[in-house]
Formats: C-alpha cells, sequence, structure tokens
C-alpha cells in the first residue's frame, strides 16, 4: 500500500483540491475530522480532443520545474513512458549525489528516490550505498521528529511554511536571495489570479524543447523557455495595454520572469513597475533580462530603489524592448551611462526619461540620448551628481525642435546649462528648475535674453538663489507666451522685480507665490496694476512679508480677469489687505483664505459686497476671527453659485451658520466642517 501525506491533488491536469485535508480517507471521508479545502477546475481547459493546457497544467509544471530543477517536453505527457523514466533517472541521479561522501556539489531539485529497489521477483533491498536504518535516521534527523522513549512527541511539519532552499537542502541559494517556500506558493497564486485563462498556457506541440535560441538563462539555477508559437504571437505589430506594479517584497526575479511566461502569449506588458526598498535581495539585471525576451511590446519601464540592477540589465531591455517609449530611474546607483547610452542607440521611439539619484549616471549618457534619441519630448534629472553643463548642452541642443518639458533638479550646473536651454529651447514648453546652487544672475539673464523660449508657456523656479530682479525681468520680456508661473523659495526677488516682470509677461494667466518673503503688500497689489489682461489665478503661500499696509492708492482699474484667489498661511494678512483685495477684484469666483487669524468679519463682509460674480469655491479653513455673520452674509448673497464651503477650524462657527446653509445652498455638494461649534450636523 501507498500512503500519500499531502495536502494537493492534480488529476489529468484539469483538477485540483488543495486545503488542510490530506488525501487519504480519513481527511477525505466527509465525517470524520473538520477540513476545509478548494476544489476546481476550467470548463474550457478539459482534455477531450486534446490534452488539457489550462491553469492547473501551468500550477503542476510550475511545481515541478521547483522539485525537478528544469522542464523538459515529456513533462507535458505525465502518463507517457518517456516522463516516468525522466523523472526516475532525476531522482536516481540526486540520490547518488545525495549519498555520496564528498556531497561536494549542489543538487538542482528536491526530487529523491526512496533508498529501496524493488527487484522484478518482488524482493524488497536497501539502494547501493547506504542502508534502510542509516536512511530512516537520517531522515528522522531532517525532519526533527525523534520520538522520546518516555514522552510522546507532537510531530513537526516535513517542511514549515518559512523553510528555504538552504535550510532543506543545505546547498548554496539557487536564487539571488533564500526563496521561503511559502512565498512560492503565495507567488503562483497571485499571479494565477492575476493573469487568468493565459497563466503560463504551455503550447502541445514544442518543435525543438532544446533549442538554444528557445531558452532563458537567469543564471545556473533558472531558465524560461519559450515557444516558437509564443514568439511569433509576441512580435505582431498590435498595441498591448497590459500593465503589472511589483513593490516591496514582491519586486524579485522570480515574479518577474513568471509575469514574462505568463504574458508571453498575449504579446507581454505594455507597461511595468518595480519599485524595490534598496534592500541587497531584489531585482536584479536576470530579472530585467525575463521582461526584455519576454515582453518586447513593452513601452513604459519604471525602476525605483534597485541597487542590484545595472548596466546589464538595461542592455537586455534595449535589446528586447525597441518599443520602448517611457524610461523611469530613481535609486539605481548601479546604473551608468553605458546602459543609457545602450538604451538611446536600441530604443528610438524613447520620448519621457526621468533620472534621479543614479549616481552612475553623466554626461555621456545624457548626450548620447540627445543624439538618438530624436522623438524625446520630456527629460526630469534629479539629484545625479555627475551631471553637469557637458550633459545638458549637448542634450538640449541636440533635441532643440523636439524637447517639450524639461525639469532639472538638485543638479551642479551653472550658468552655460541655463544660457544653452535659453538659445536652443525652441520647442520647451514646460520648464522646472529647482535648487541649482550654481547659476548666478547672469544665467537667468542670458536664457531670456536669447530668444529661444518662445513657446513656453509653464516655468516654475524653486531654491534658485541665482534669481533676482534683473534675472526675473529678462525672462518676462523673453517669454511673451508664458502663462503660468511659480516661484518657490527665491530669497532674493522683490516687489520691483515682480512687478517688472508682470508687467512683461503679458500672457501671464497664473502667478503662484511661495515662501517668497520680501515679496509685500505693494509687490502683490503692483502686479494686480500692472498685469494684462489675461490674469486669472494668484496665489500665496507662506509669505511672511505680506502684512497690512495703509496705502493710499490712486484711482486704478480693477483686475476683472482674475477669477481664483489664494492666501494661505500669510500671517500679516488681515482685514486691511482683503478689503483692498475686494476692490481690486471684483469678478473672483474661486476663494481660498486659509490659515488667517487676522482676518475677521469686518475684513470679509464689505468683500463680499464688491463681488458682481456669484462665489463658486470658498475655503474659510483655519480662520478662527471668521463667525456665523460672515456664512450669513456668505449664503445670502452667493448661495445661488456656491457649490464647495470649507469651514474647518472655524471654531466661531455654531449651528446658526448651518441654518443658513441649509437654507440658502441649494447646489452646495461639498460641506466641510470640523472642529466647530455646531452640535445639530443632523440638521440635513
Amino acid at each position: 500500500m501507498i500512503y500519500v501525506h499531502a495536502k494537493m491533488m492534480i488529476v489529468d491536469d484539469e483538477y485540483i483540491i488543495i486545503g488542510s485535508a490530506n488525501i487519504n480517507q480519513r481527511s477525505m471521508d466527509g465525517a470524520r475530522d473538520s477540513e476545509i479545502a478548494m476544489g476546481g477546475f476550467q470548463p474550457h481547459h478539459l482534455a477531450t480532443t486534446q490534452p488539457a493546457r489550462g491553469q492547473i497544467n501551468g500550477l503542476r509544471l510550475a511545481l515541478w520545474y521547483e522539485h525537478l530543477g528544469f522542464i523538459e517536453r515529456s513533462f507535458h505527457h505525465p502518463e507517457s513512458v518517456e516522463c516516468v523514466q525522466t523523472v526516475n533517472k532525476i531522482a536516481d541521479e540526486l540520490w547518488e549525489i545525495y549519498a555520496s561522501e564528498a556531497f561536494d556539489q549542489d543538487l538542482i531539485g528536491h526530487l529523491l528516490r526512496y533508498p529501496i529497489e524493488v527487484t522484478n521477483d518482488g524482493a524488497v533491498t536497501t539502494m547501493p550505498g547506504t542502508s534502510l536504518l542509516l536512511w530512516m535516521q537520517t531522515r528522522q534527523q531532517w525532519l526533527a521528529n525523534k520520538r522520546s522513549p518516555s514522552r510522546k512527541q507532537v510531530r513537526e511539519p516535513a517542511i514549515s511554511w518559512n523553510a528555504t532552499y538552504d535550510s532543506l537542502l543545505g546547498i548554496n541559494k539557487p536564487f539571488p536571495r533564500p526563496v521561503p517556500l511559502g512565498e512560492m506558493v503565495d507567488f503562483l497564486v497571485d499571479v494565477w489570479e492575476q493573469e487568468g485563462d493565459d497563466f503560463l498556457p504551455w503550447a502541445v506541440n514544442i518543435p525543438k524543447p532544446k533549442e538554444p535560441s528557445l531558452f532563458l538563462s537567469l543564471g545556473h539555477h533558472v531558465d524560461v523557455y519559450f515557444t516558437s508559437s509564443k514568439r511569433t504571437r509576441i512580435s505582431a505589430p498590435f498595441v498591448f495595454g497590459g500593465e503589472r506594479c511589483l513593490e516591496g517584497k514582491k519586486a524579485t526575479d522570480i515574479r518577474l520572469s513568471a509575469i514574462a511566461v505568463g504574458t508571453a502569449s498575449r504579446g507581454g506588458l505594455g507597461k511595468l513597475s518595480i519599485c524595490g526598498n534598496n534592500s541587497y535581495h531584489g531585482v536584479t539585471s536576470a530579472g530585467l533580462r525575463a521582461i526584455a525576451r519576454g515582453c518586447p511590446s513593452l513601452k513604459a519601464l519604471t525602476l525605483w530603489k534597485l541597487p542590484l540592477v545595472g548596466d546589464e540589465g538595461l542592455y537586455e531591455i534595449a535589446n528586447g524592448c525597441h518599443m520602448l517609449e517611457k524610461l523611469d530611474l530613481c535609486g539605481c546607483p548601479a546604473i551608468s551611462d553605458k546602459g543609457l547610452l545602450a538604451i538611446a542607440r536600441n530604443c528610438p521611439n524613447l520620448t519621457d526619461l526621468t533620472i534621479e539619484a543614479c549616481s552612475g549616471i553623466g554626461n555621456e549618457g545624457l548626450q548620447a540620448v540627445g543624439r538618438y534619441c530624436t522623438n524625446l519630448k520630456s527629460i526630469s534629472i534629479k539629484n545625479c551628481p555627475v551631471v553637469g553643463d557637458q550633459g545638458i548642452s549637448g542634450l538640449v541642443s541636440s533635441a532643440t525642435y523636439g524637447l517639450s518639458k524639461m525639469k532639472l533638479q538638485a543638479l551642479n550646473v551653472t550658468d552655460v546649462s541655463l544660457a544653452v536651454i535659453g538659445h536652443y529651447g525652441k520647442a520647451v514648453t514646460d520648464l522646472v528648475l529647482t535648487n541649482l546652487p550654481n547659476v548666478s544672475e547672469k544665467g537667468f539673464w542670458v536664457m531670456g535674453n536669447g530668444h529661444g523660449l518662445q513657446k513656453l508657456k509653464s516655468f516654475t523656479v524653486t531654491s534658485c538663489r541665482g534669481l533676482t530682479d534683473t534675472g526675473l525681468e529678462a525672462m518676462g520680456k523673453g517669454c511673451p507666451n508664458l502663462k503660468q508661473f511659480c516661484l518657490r523659495k527665491c530669497a532674493f526677488l522683490t516687489d520691483n522685480g515682480l512687478v517688472l516682470f508682470v508687467r512683461a509677461a503679458k500672457s501671464l494667466e497664473s502667478l503662484q507665490l511661495e515662501e517668497c518673503h520680501r515679496i509685500t503688500q505693494l509687490g502683490c497689489f503692483g502686479s494686480l496694476l500692472n498685469c494684462g489682461a489675461q490674469l486669472k489665478a494668484l496665489a500665496m503661500v507662506n509669505c511672511l512679508g505680506i502684512r497690512d499696509l495703509n496705502l493710499k492708492l490712486p484711482q486704478f482699474s480693477p483686475c476683472k480677469s482674475l477669477r481664483s484667489l489664494c492666501v494661505r498661511n500669510c500671517p500679516g494678512f488681515g482685514d486691511g489687505s482683503l478689503a483692498l483685495m475686494g476692490k481690486f477684484c471684483p469678478q473672483l469666483q474661486y476663494v481660498e483664505l486659509s490659515g488667517l487669524k487676522g482676518v475677521t468679519d469686518a475684513g470679509f463682509t464689505p468683500l463680499l459686497e464688491n463681488y458682481d460674480a456669484g462665489l463658486v469655491k470658498v475655503n474659510l479653513s483655519g480662520c478662527v476671527n471668521v463667525s456665523d455673520k460672515v456664512v450669513s452674509a456668505l449664503t445670502e448673497q452667493h448661495g445661488w453659485t456656491l457649490e464647495v464651503l470649507n469651514l474647518d477650524g472655524c471654531v466661531k462657527i455654531t449651528d446658526a451658520s448651518l441654518a443658513a446653509i441649509a437654507e440658502n445652498c441649494l447646489l452646495l455638494s461639498e460641506l466641510y466642517v470640523s472642529s466647530v461649534q455646531s452640535q445639530i450636523l443632523g440638521l440635513w
């Protein structure tokens, strides 16, 4: 009698049962032990006219690969004599290695023949090189299943959920990191669940099972086999929309190789994101090799925090994924200019490139991108210490008429790079410059006077000490189509420079100032007096220089184009500034006055009376001195248009305000009232 102690059974590649029940009479009886199990089959993958080749077949082959160390053609027909002989041969070979005195080589699989032989006449003998007693003693030690003569012990499971290849076999790691058996099972179920009917769709007829060109090696321990039929489908000229994302512990070479095989029958992935955790136990270049071979249609690839991925991995992507359009590299220190050069030469469709915290990428790689990637539209470079003027200049000058979006952050570039951008950036529409400590006033002045940024529409400058009044005015004059301008943490910009810039930038529609502490009330209202007829939005955030001043302004024309006003966490902005804002901007529809303790009912009520158009969105969060009087006036005069109202942290708001809102604001869709004094929020 053969006793099988297992909790999973696959029958004819059609049916699978898995659960707590052992595959024996006691557990499966139904009237004895309490068990839970799952049974499943696929109606469209039954062995009627041809062998079953569904998910269950794929799972069996994956498990066979786990135990035998490889997959070959005969494994698709486990009932065949060829398959039985092959498995027995593997088991014999592994036993000989295990039973040898030296035991000086790794086992490629887990399957060992049981150490007995049955002769043709039925006699049972021990296998050469050992005895049955020695085997049983060794086996009991391995399973930690020794029994005390005086006390019965609970038997430990043969293989624990956290078992690794090292602990099971005592050999070197077959993968770059130890792979727990539990993780392998979880991974198989996860991929099986997500890939649907196409997971591991092994072909029935495999013409040349050992043809070297059809094998993808992940090292000495793994080979992934791609059939010729899959390759035909992969090369089909149509667009694929598959997308996968691996994060944290799930970002491993094993998963990548399985994804490559599992999606190959559908042409591979269209987009892949891999986000590691900066550990040295994650994805390596071997995993990217699997993706390159199995997903030639890949168009977007994101690699974040992968210290083990180097130039070899990018070589594989460059050679296998010629359709690549978007590449995002972040925290990959092992990737250098050589890898980026391979991408540039072999991926002519590249349009978007992002490089962040890649210490090995420098000028040579960027020059190659500019030279070979003629379709490049967007480039973002951040915190790459060896990138300098030579790389930026070569890139921009080569992509003069194609590059439309540029983002340079925390780089060691100088005025030279800005001068080149100002002269050759003829197609640039969006430009972001952040934390460029070596750029001076001259750089911004030359960039503005280069007359190359005629198409620039959006410009953002953050933490650039070189931006002064002179440079900002030059940018206003040199960018006639500029519509959006955002200025953050620029310590040397004054009211005069801001007014001159606004006066020169006649197409400006949006102006945003953050932590520009030398800008005062004069600069704010001076900009409104001198702006063109296109300005629609003004935002001031954390600007400590803005304070109420007793300004006596001459007769002026209001800024009727302004529709949106945002003043956030500017402690000096009070009732005086608010009253002037009401006179300057009578057509406001979106108002945010958050964190302004200096604003009271006395300043806000007259503001409401000056607005000709109805307010649509109002945010007064953190205005602790605003009371029910303001809410009442707001709802009475603008309730017919008000859609969003935020009163978070307005501690003087009571039930009276909620009653006024309920009565007058019929179009209101969003209301925020946390930390108020209302006791009847169920009023609605």
